[in-house]
């Protein structure tokens, strides 16, 4: 039985030692994958011939996040907006090209940059956890000019 307990303690001190070196592996890792983006080439809607606004509204959480608003047609009328919600580490400029599809069709583009990606604020990309905040903060965004 007493030779057993060096044993047991030894085999506790090398997967302790394992842990701590895993989870320092995943912390180092962690910095470089979350960390602040920058923004894919830049690419406007302007760029492309479109009358577009530059916006920027808060995220729920209080965040300044940037975009652009493009108008499907003419005048002031009300039409249906689409949402462009860049994937992770991209920017808005990755998808505008899509852009002129939406508005030949009468569609209204709202592009924004998540946190910490493009020109928004942030310093680290939450994976999800946090960015919900974004997209709610779009949405708000539109509801105050009026869209429902």
């Amino acid at each position: 039985m007493n030779t057993l307990i060096p044993l047991i303690l030894t085999l506790a001190a090398v997967l302790a030692a394992m842990l701590t070196l895993l989870l320092a592996c995943v912390w180092l890792v962690s910095g470089r994958v979350l960390a602040k983006k920058t923004p894919d080439p830049a690419c406007t809607p302007r760029d492309l011939g479109l009358p577009a606004e530059a916006v920027s509204f808060s995220s729920r959480d209080g965040l300044r996040l940037s975009g652009w608003y493009t108008r499907g047609g003419p005048g002031t009328v009300m039409r249906p907006v689409v949402v462009f919600c860049p994937g992770l580490f991209g920017s808005l400029d990755g998808d505008t090209e899509m852009v002129p599809v939406f508005t030949s069709a009468g569609l209204d583009v709202l592009q924004f940059d998540w946190r910490a990606h493009g020109g928004s604020a942030g310093t680290r990309c939450t994976l999800g956890l946090e960015e919900i905040d974004d997209l709610l903060g779009a949405l708000d965004y539109l509801e105050g000019r009026g869209m429902s």
